[in-house]
Order: C-alpha cells, then structure tokens, then sequence
C-alpha cells in the first residue's frame, strides 16, 4: 500500500536496514508467507507458515499446495489462482479446518508478481494472517445474541402466546423463502430474524385489542396498525441492527403502496420485508384466531396468488409458490423448522447462519497425496533463487503484508515506518523519520514510562528483557481517529557504516480497529436491546414479574459477559 503523498518525498531507505527488517519479518512476525510458481508448487514457506501448519520444509518445498492440502484436488476456492487467473491482487478470509477438527481463521492475501522482461505472472506470493481471535469473538457475539433473542421471545410469549407462535412461524418461512431465492446469509438472517421480531411491537397493544373476541372497530385497528413503528422505538438507535428495523417496520407495507405505515411501493420495500409479508399472510390466514378458524393451506396459497401484484410482491410469490409446489410443504411442514439429528427447533434463528458467513471460504484439509517426485529432494530453480534473492521480493514483503511496521533505536528514534502507517497517521516519510516514536501520533510525553515498575510499551519491555513482547495498545491519529492494534516488538540488532552495533526493535502492529469497533458497536446495541426489555418487564409485563424478571436476570448475565470481553483478551461463557 502506497502513502498517499507524493513518493519524492520518501527518503531513501538504507539497504541493510530494508533487509534487517526484512529478515525480522519473515522469521519472527505471527505472518505465514508462501511463494508459488504457475504450477502451484510452493517454492518458499517461512517458518510461521511451517509451524502453524505443522509441516516439514523438505516434503512442502516444491510440492503442489493442493497436494499437500487438499488431497491432490485444486481447491474451489483458491485466491492464489484468482491472483494468477487476474493479474491483481486478490484476498479472502478463509477457514481452515484440520483433519484433527479444530480451525483457524486467516485473512489470505495473493500477490502476482510478474517477470520484468516478458510481463507475465510466473509467482505469487501469498501472506496469510491469523484471524481467529477476532472471528471467534464474532463468533461468541453471535451465540450471545441468539441467546438475548430466545429471551426476548420468552418475553413476547409471556405477553402473548400466539403472537409468539405466528413470530416464529413467519420466522420460519422466510428463513426458508430468502434461502430459495439464493439471496445469502445476510439476507436469511436478517428475513429470519425481522420475522421473529416483527410483531415485537404488539407487546405495547393492550390485552383487551390484542386479544378481542371478534372483528376490531376502526379505532382498535389504528391501534393495531401501530405495531411497527413500537418495533421500530424497541430497535431505535442500534446501528448494528438497522436492517432489522428496516424488515419489522416496513412488514405491513403493500406492493402497491397501499400499506402502512409509510405507504411505500414495489421495490422500495426492503426485499426482505416482501419476504416476511408473504409469510406473514399465510401464516395469519392459517392460524386459528379469537374470532375464527384458520383457513386450508390450499385456500392459503389461493389467496395469497390472488393479492399478488397488489397487496405481494408478484415474483416473490412466484417463486414461493414453486418453492412450496418443489418441497411438497404443507402448512406443517412449511411452519416447522428441524436441526440435523430431527429435533424441531424453538426459532428458525437456531438453523441460521451468521450475517458474515458469506465473507468465509471454508476449507477442510484433506489427507497429504505426495505427487510424483516431487517434495523431498526439491531444489528451486535458478529464476526462483533469484527472485528469493532480490530487492524486488523484500518490496513486495514489505508493501503488501497487511501490518504496520515501525523500526526504532534504543533512543527511541524511527529508523524506519511503513507505507500504509504513515498514511494511516496523514503523515510523510520525512515527518516521522525526524522524531521519536511517540511523536509520530503527537504525543508529547513517551509512551515507554513506567508504572509500578512495569514498562509500559512494548518496545521498552523488549529494550529490558531482550525477548519478543505483546500488547493491546490504542493510539489516537492527530485527525482524532483511534486505532487499536494488536502490537509485537521484537528486539534487533544492526550495523551502522562504522561497524558499530545499534540495538534495534521491530514494531508490528497489526490494525484490529475494525474489530475493536464492531465489538463496541454490538455491545452498545445490546445493551440498548436489553434496557428496553427491562422496560417492558416494568411497565408492559408487572402481572407476570416473577418469570419476565427470571428471563430479565438471564439477560443481564449475558451483558455482564460482553463487558469482561475485550478483541484480543478472551474468555469462554459458562453456566454457572
């Protein structure tokens, strides 16, 4: 990545220095590098990619990748090939999953790098960095907020069983209506969860219009007609759940703009919404009620083509009608969801992906096939030592691996920092070349004091100790953006042009301030979620305190966990 200012204004970087950092890179950075040539024969591995993997250097150097991973079959998803295949730099995030069932996340990048004469792609050189802290945090996330959902689907069945029940039955059908139409996880799950949480707002009706023995006057109706927007306050301010509101509000509103309480039309209906009004209808139609009977199922999808093109979305019901004609669903089957061993699932949310999974190219490992002479005895060829060999390779090292390198002295001075650091502080090469360290983010005071006799930054601890250090730090950019990094200094050596001896430490920083920020984010909307459950427990709920204030108190341990978690530092959630 290129700083953004004009590169004449980059000083001259001294070669051993380059080479220095270099070196300190590949061997002792938490980064697995691998280099392949057009056959997919790996040509070069560090040692982080050998050891995470568990490899020998001798029986992976100039074997096939997918012989060695896969079985001997090319992968489906390869960001290697995409590189090859595209001529640009291509990246996934992938998990990896061992023959010994356990898995790791990687953020994989693949860099093509081109012969200088012929302009063809004869390597690519691929840099794998390790995710799994931050996506299994995501992960907890997840297993917390189906867990906050289930409780607040208690709540709604305190209040009202059989709008529960028509919540998870909509629920349901759209998990499984969205997954037809191929739309992705993040449409199921948003279809999915909007479904169980469309009628949320009904736990402000009152009982005595909520449940009325017969047809509703046309003052009651208005009141009934209110329910989304009370989805929508329960939801308000939450930006992590935005789409969600966008489903529960807009759940009632008709193809032909006729609905409520917006009155939009067509597509500006979120597809989702048009999804969860399909299954809203019929379920609506199919469910018995205080003032009369559920019709058929076949009477159900009879009505439901009539209003198609009016009241529905004419190709979504299309297509649920071939949906329900392809699986042979009748309304049981239709409103009912099952896990893999045939248990009937509490929600459709247990059976749904996370929002993210389709950022995700899942990869099992295959048991190693050893390719025909190859491996074992491999030695690289002429124009891969060379390669290996030149100034070009440490380039591209250095400017493509996703991290923040600094080099600083003993007295605290930058030798050297990356491309994409100085960018990240809007500042030249030259600005921070000529200060300390902790005056690249305009600190006044260093960073490196102590504080009951413990260094705090990691640079310093490494200066003291003579070993590799770690640290969750967080810096403030002059523009006043927050970066939180994921921080290792390794202590180095160097020669200056005398010959003399410069204690020297590598600063990598690797950026996880997008995951600090989610993290935040979600927090923040649950506990948002989580008062006003506490709300409707006090105001909505006071006739059945004792078991919405036994759910309450569930709740309230799950937010407790959320806020002992921070993206780096992780703690499993146990049952007490």
């Amino acid at each position: 990545m290129r700083h953004n200012s004009d590169m004449a204004d980059r000083p001259q970087i001294d070669a051993k220095l380059k080479q220095n950092i270099f070196q300190n890179i590949v061997h002792d950075a938490a980064v697995a590098y691998t280099l392949l040539d057009k056959s997919f024969r790996v040509v070069f591995a560090n040692d982080h990619f050998l050891q995470s993997m568990k490899f020998d250097r001798c029986h992976l150097l100039g074997s096939k990748c997918y012989d060695i991973l896969n079985g001997g079959l090319p992968c489906q998803s390869c960001v290697v090939r995409d590189a090859f295949e595209k001529g640009e730099p291509c990246t996934v995030l992938r998990k990896d999953i061992p023959m010994d069932g356990s898995h790791t996340y990687l953020e994989d990048l693949a860099i093509p790098i081109r012969d200088s004469k012929t302009g063809s792609i004869e390597y690519v050189l691929e840099i794998m960095i390790d995710r799994t802290a931050e996506m299994d945090m995501r992960e907890r996330n997840f297993a917390v907020f189906r867990q906050i959902i289930n409780s607040l689907m208690r709540l709604l069945e305190e209040k009202d069983y059989a709008t529960c029940q028509h919540s998870r039955h909509v629920s349901t059908i759209s998990a499984k209506l969205t997954r037809y139409l191929g739309l992705g996880p993040v449409a199921v799950f948003d279809a999915t969860l909007g479904g169980l949480l469309h009628d949320l707002g009904k736990l402000y009706i009152p009982d005595a219009v909520l449940n009325k023995m017969g047809r509703l006057d046309d003052g009651e109706y208005a009141v009934i007609k209110e329910h989304p927007e009370f989805t929508w306050v329960v939801m308000s301010g939450m930006s992590t759940f935005k789409p969600l509101r966008d489903v529960a509000i807009a759940h009632h509103e008709r193809w032909d703009g006729k609905g409520y309480p917006k009155g939009i039309a067509g597509e500006d209906i979120p597809i989702e919404a048009r999804v969860t009004a399909i299954a809203d209808t019929y379920d609506a139609m199919t469910s018995d009620r205080p003032y009369r009977s559920g019709v058929s199922h076949e009477a159900a999808m009879a009505e439901i083509k009539r209003v198609a093109g009016t009241q529905l979305d004419p190709r979504l019901v299309e297509k649920f009608v071939s949906m329900v004609e392809e699986y042979g669903y009748d309304r049981k089957s239709l409103v009912e969801d099952y896990d893999d061993d045939g248990e009937l699932l509490v929600t459709a949310m247990d059976n749904v992906e996370a929002p993210y999974a389709d950022e995700i190219a899942v990869h099992f490992h295959q048991p190693y096939t050893a390719a025909g002479g190859e491996g074992g005895g491999w030695v690289p060829d002429e124009s891969t030592k060379n390669l290996l060999a030149s100034d070009e390779f440490i380039d591209l090292v250095l400017n493509h691996t996703p991290v923040f390198y600094t080099m600083i002295d003993d007295a605290y001075n930058v030798l050297y920092v990356s491309d994409n650091f100085a960018a990240a502080l809007g500042k030249t090469q030259g600005e921070l070349l000529a200060c300390k360290c902790f005056q690249m983010a305009d600190q006044k005071e260093p960073c490196f004091t102590k504080e009951g006799g413990f260094a705090l930054c990691p640079p310093a601890r490494a200066f003291a100790t003579g070993e590799k250090q770690r640290s969750l730090n967080e810096k403030e950019a002059p523009h006043g953006q927050r970066f939180y990094f994921d921080q290792f200094a390794i202590p180095t050596e160097m020669e200056s042009p005398d010959g003399a001896k410069i204690k020297c430490c590598l600063e990598i920083s690797f950026d996880i301030t997008r995951e600090k920020n989610r993290q935040q984010a979600f927090e923040q909307d649950i506990r948002h979620l989580v008062e006003k459950m506490r709300d409707m427990v006090e105001e909505i709920l006071p006739d059945v305190s004792a078991n919405a204030h036994h759910i309450l108190h569930e709740v309230y341990r799950f937010c407790d966990y959320l806020g002992n978690i921070k993206v780096g530092s992780f703690e499993h959630f146990r049952d007490p």
